[in-house]
């Protein structure tokens, strides 16, 4: 009764990682040079409050704007194209097989070296 139950757990816990790992994304991956972007955005608005709070003065606002703004620009030059890259169904096929060897073998060991014969 142990081993069966034993062996639902550690089945439930392949399962967890392997499903989700064979499904794939289900939309396009993010854009970097977007989240970029959008780091880049949020630390100009930063430095926009802090100018007010007098935790910056003038001069380190503009520098700190200057270079966040250098920045980016150079996230634009960027290419941002990145697509989502399809798993090959072969490749799913063997990583189904080889889950369900790694799930055999210990089987099949305790089959065949156990003591009782």
């Amino acid at each position: 009764m142990l081993w069966l139950g034993l062996l639902l757990l550690t089945v439930g816990a392949v399962a967890a990682v392997v499903v989700p790992l064979l499904r794939g994304r289900s939309g396009p991956a993010p854009s970097r040079g977007a989240f970029d972007r959008a780091v880049y955005r949020d630390q100009l608005d930063e430095i926009a409050r802090d100018l007010e709070r007098g935790t910056l003065d003038v001069e380190q606002a503009n520098a700190a704007r200057l270079e966040i703004e250098r920045r980016l620009l150079a996230t634009d030059a960027v290419d941002e194209a990145i697509t989502r890259v399809p798993v090959p169904r072969r490749h799913r096929r063997r990583a189904r097989r080889l889950g369900c060897h790694r799930c055999d073998g210990p089987l099949s060991h305790a089959r065949l070296a156990s003591p009782r014969g």
